[in-house]
């Protein structure tokens, strides 16, 4: 009976040989034997698939190796595509202030080669008149590692002409793969010049209308003083005659210099609102429509006698532009006057107004002559007269327009001809919400 050769020898080893053994000791040593035929089997698999398993691993760790390196290259070409192709430069500035490293962008940007660069002195590439002002901000940015400050420079071009650029600095000192400054810029000489221009113009434009704004003063303080001498006379010549044709005379150059007046008074008006700063006071509508009214008493006289009623409802504290709101109740309501409808054997200008926390609404209703639809969007333009027939400058409805949205308000109208004609404001109350330019608080 064969047994396992390794089995054989620790066999003899331990008992010399077999003779003598039965045959149960037999069969069961010949199981011994084939568990230790198979334990070989095994141990000899085991050692080949562990030489397998080594050469693969090597393979995968070969595999494994290749596709890191190509990914590595593939973010390199990237990076370095990224870098090259952006709009802006980017440099590396040693502590020694020398230019360790520049994008081939840097010839988009200043005309460069980057050889022509790398090396030198940052500070020879400087305007002269910026080197103290980057020299400061860049001791903000040395004292505070890896902080960032955006920068405005100018640098020399290639054709020695410099470049308004704009970037950031940080500092990336502490890091050993960087070990400087890191800087980032773009050209914007253009953009620079279209806002020094536009900075320039605003600057003329500020000057002209301070300037326009004296001569209108002026100009109207010269005119309305004649204006109101002439008025005088007038009253003087018609207490001194009774002469039939010459009050009448009278009555015609008195209806001239006040509409001559009012002109200038519509001129001061559009002058105000297009330039003064919005204010915010304390709004007593009654006052307001009492003072107006009394102002318009002297047209009511002249035409046929209007009934004026007013109703107003205040809710609660309303705030916003005074001497804006006296100019728009003004003209709605002497345009409401003058426009009355001669046929009409009761003409009337009710004058409602509801004010609250959120806003004030106005309505102005007349049963004047009205205006026709087709006029209801043109009679907002300056000067813009619906007939030869209307007395008028133009001005009124444009000034009223123009400052309800200076109020940041809405206007629409309601208007036939024969019929009469509304006007509905809503206009913001300022004391709960703000305007969008500063306000100075007033009359408090």
């Amino acid at each position: 009976m064969a047994f396992n050769k390794l089995l054989q020898r620790q066999i003899k080893k331990a008992v010399g040989n077999t003779d003598g053994w039965s045959e149960k000791q037999l069969a069961l040593l010949q199981i011994i034997s084939e568990s230790y035929d198979y334990n070989e089997k095994d141990r000899k698999m085991l050692e080949r698939s562990m030489d397998l398993s080594s050469h693969e691993m090597i393979d995968l760790n070969n595999n494994l190796r290749k596709e890191a390196d190509a990914r590595l290259h593939n973010n390199e070409h990237k990076f370095k595509s990224l870098i090259e192709n952006t709009f802006d430069a980017i440099a590396v500035i040693n502590m020694q202030s020398e230019i360790a490293f520049i994008s081939d962008s840097v010839k988009r940007v200043l005309g460069f080669e980057t050889e022509d660069l790398v090396g030198k002195k940052v500070d020879l590439f400087l305007h002269p008149e910026d080197l103290l002002n980057i020299s400061n901000q860049l001791g903000e940015v040395i004292s505070n590692h890896s902080s960032s400050k955006m920068i405005l420079i100018r640098i020399r071009k290639n054709d020695c002409s410099y470049a308004w650029c704009e970037g950031a600095v940080t500092n990336l000192t502490n890091d050993p793969a960087v070990g400087g400054f890191v800087l980032n810029f773009r050209d914007i000489t253009e953009r620079k010049e279209h806002e020094d221009a536009i900075e320039k113009s605003l600057s003329q434009l500020k000057k002209s209308n301070q300037e326009l704004d004296k001569f209108v003063y002026s100009v109207s303080h010269d005119l309305r003083a004649p204006l109101l001498s002439m008025l005088g006379i007038v009253d003087i010549t018609e207490s001194s005659t009774s002469e039939e044709m010459t009050v009448q005379h009278m009555n015609m150059i008195r209806g001239s210099i006040t509409r001559l007046d009012s002109f200038i008074a519509e001129i001061l008006d559009y002058s105000r609102n297009a330039r003064m700063e919005l204010k915010r006071d304390p709004i007593d509508f009654r006052k307001i429509l009492d003072e107006t009214t009394s102002d318009l008493k002297h047209m009511r006289e002249e035409t046929k006698p209007v009934d004026v009623r007013i109703e107003v409802k205040e809710e609660d504290y309303f705030v916003s532009d005074k001497t804006r709101i006296e100019v728009i109740l003004k003209n709605l309501i002497s345009n409401s006057i003058r426009y009355a409808n001669p046929n009409e054997n009761s003409p009337y200008v009710n004058i409602r107004i509801k004010s609250d926390s959120q806003k004030a609404d106005i309505e102005i209703e007349d049963n004047g002559i009205g205006i026709n639809e087709e006029y209801h969007q043109k009679i907002f333009e300056m000067f813009y007269r619906v007939s030869e027939n209307s007395t008028g400058s133009g001005l009124g409805l444009y000034i009223v327009k123009e400052t309800v949205d200076r109020l940041y308000g809405t206007l629409s109208i309601q208007s036939k001809t024969g019929k009469g004609t509304t006007f509905n404001i809503s206009i913001p109350n300022a004391g709960k919400r703000f305007y969008e330019s500063p306000l100075l608080i007033t009359n408090y």
